[in-house]
């Protein structure tokens, strides 16, 4: 449904069983509307979508709870208990979803607490800076909130929930989240133990995040596979990574603050997969402590000029990418230790270049066992 210049949405949509066999609802572009009244139930709806009502303030469930009460239904009961996904995008002044406590929420009687969307697997809210509450999500595997509160993050983390993917994109603050301004997550470590199933997080354009030991509880991520942390403008430390035992894949892009490694990456022993781009990076020491990474790449840190001895250390190292660092002048000696070496790509180094010819330059004695070795 577009375009709908109603204040209200009409009452036959409010009534129960008028469309009972729907699979998806759509609904857009409602600029007057302000108050979305949820019809139901509709046992069969999978997908759920709102967007571009820019005077929507409020959904609410209520009233269908109610009237449910009022003609000896059952109140208690799930209203969209097949959706599976659900988006919430463009809403700006969308404040509240009444009905979205939690278990221990009862309004005139009736439990509000029970979840609404017992099989929601993918929750999407993106430019809806006022909502602070959303309804529980136990069974939420990927979730993703753009331009959103920071209460609205808090309140969500803290509901316990399989979730698995996390994307969060310049996140704004409220009043109660000043300490984070751009990056709301709260600092309470019990806000990450509802995400023990989380397999990836992003955390991107985030303003004023300075370092992850500002994320208590990063402990509790014991399922987290792939850490994404790009276009950070303040972000300058990634201390508190230790505090992850589990990622295999790590992405530190365009972090103009950040410039250099841990020293003690010991515990990430499952990394596999480690790149860094647009970092100002003076040197990568903390790479030898890295014992089961297969791949690297370093790409557009032009304050590098060598490589640690301990590249040497990486004995699983099967893919080594080094792109665009004019200053890198040579390999150290220790690259002759990358035995399982099988692809070898230096693009945009000059120094390098001439260093690794094949057969002539100095450096190649180092790498001459590697079986595949690109340069331009």
């Amino acid at each position: 449904m577009y375009s709908y210049w109603g204040i209200k949405f009409p009452s036959w949509m409010i009534k129960p069983s008028v469309l009972p066999n729907l699979v998806r609802i759509v609904i857009g572009h409602c600029r007057r509307c302000e108050c979305f009244e949820i019809f139901g139930p509709l046992p069969f709806l999978k997908d759920l979508e709102l967007h571009d009502s820019t005077a929507l303030k409020k959904i609410n469930v209520w009233n269908w709870r109610r009237q449910c009460q009022v003609q000896g239904g059952d109140a208690s009961s799930s209203i969209f208990p097949s959706l599976k996904k659900l988006f919430l995008r463009d809403m700006p002044n969308l404040e509240e979803w009444c009905g979205a406590g939690d278990n221990e929420d009862a309004i005139d009687g009736v439990d509000m607490g029970v979840p609404l969307f017992p099989l929601l697997s993918s929750l999407e809210i993106s430019n809806c800076p006022k909502l602070e509450t959303i309804p529980p999500h136990p069974t939420v595997e990927k979730m993703e909130l753009y331009h959103c509160s920071g209460q609205q993050l808090q309140s969500t983390l803290l509901m316990k929930t399989r979730c698995r993917t996390v994307d969060m994109t310049t996140t704004t603050t409220t009043s109660s989240q000043e300490d984070f301004k751009g990056f709301p997550l709260p600092a309470e470590k019990k806000a990450m133990q509802g995400l023990i199933s989380l397999r990836t997080l992003t955390i991107k354009e985030c303003s004023n995040l300075t370092s992850l030991s500002q994320l208590q509880g990063l402990q509790y991520l014991t399922a987290l596979e792939e850490l994404q942390i790009e276009e950070c403008p303040d972000f300058c430390s990634l201390e508190g990574i230790q505090a992850l035992t589990a990622p295999k894949e790590l992405t530190i892009e365009s972090l103009p603050k950040l410039q250099q490694l841990p020293q003690d990456l010991e515990n990430l022993q499952s990394l596999r997969d480690l790149r860094i781009s647009h970092c100002p990076f003076n040197n990568v020491e903390g790479l030898g402590t890295l014992p089961s990474l297969q791949s690297l790449e370093i790409n557009d840190v032009p304050d590098l000029v060598s490589l640690p001895q301990s590249l040497g250390n990486l004995k699983s190292l099967q893919h080594l990418q080094i792109y665009y660092i004019p200053n890198l002048e040579s390999l150290p000696e220790e690259t002759r230790q990358l035995t399982r070496l099988r692809d070898l790509r230096i693009y945009g180094c000059p120094h390098l270049e001439e260093r690794c010819s094949r057969e002539t330059g100095e450096d190649w004695p180092k790498i001459s066992h590697v079986p595949c070795v690109e340069m331009w």
